[in-house]
């Protein structure tokens, strides 16, 4: 009887976004000072002229207002559910990314929490595992093994520019399970869960 194996990966995006406090540099209305000065009738004429006043010191010109910052917003997409029978790739994508800011760029990192030794293990009621290796790559680059991923661990794996809708620099991750702990596994569907994070760096 040929063996087949259903292998179901469930994929969790966790958004962690920045929480953005704007200062504007312009002053804002806090309260008013209402300032008045009364002239009465005078009972007998002055001696003396009244003094003209010193004259005032030169203001020095007000600073420039500077433009608000403007928040971050984007929109990432990461699919929810893949299966490693149909597919083996990951691809990331955005629906927009809005930073204003030539020098930072979103960043999806693939989070370790649920890694053993750089092993994504998927299991189900047997006690057989099957282990799946991440590699990260650009579109149509190589493949290239991603290390040190264990709890506690984070790993970059897309970068978005102000605008992008696909990522400047990686974006696709390819999943490999291990043939060996596939051919000494029992008929089943395994399934585990990898985590994502999103924040905003500097390119």
């Amino acid at each position: 009887m040929k063996k087949s194996i259903f292998i179901l990966i469930i994929l969790t995006l966790l958004s962690v976004l920045p929480i953005i406090a704007i200062a504007s540099s312009n002053p804002e209305p806090v309260g008013s000072t209402d300032i008045s000065y009364t002239v009465e009738e005078s009972k007998e004429p002055d001696s003396e002229p009244p003094k003209e006043p010193d004259p005032e010191p030169p203001r020095e010109p007000e600073p420039p207002s500077r433009t608000p910052i403007e928040p971050a917003t984007y929109e990432i997409n990461i699919p929810a559910r893949i299966s490693l029978n149909e597919n083996s790739d990951i691809r990331i994508t955005a629906n927009y990314i809005n930073i204003k800011d030539p020098d930072r760029a979103v960043v999806v990192w693939l989070d370790g929490n649920t890694f053993e030794n750089n092993t994504l293990y998927l299991t189900n009621s047997s006690p057989e595992r099957i282990g799946v290796t991440f590699y990260s790559m650009s579109t149509g680059g190589t493949p290239v093994k991603i290390e040190g991923m264990e709890p506690g661990a984070i790993v970059p794996v897309a970068f978005f520019s102000d605008g992008d809708t696909s990522p400047f620099v990686l974006g696709t991750l390819r999943l490999v399970a291990s043939s060996n702990d596939i051919a000494n596994a029992a008929l089943g569907t395994y399934s585990g869960t990898v985590h994502f994070n999103i924040s905003i760096g500097y390119k």
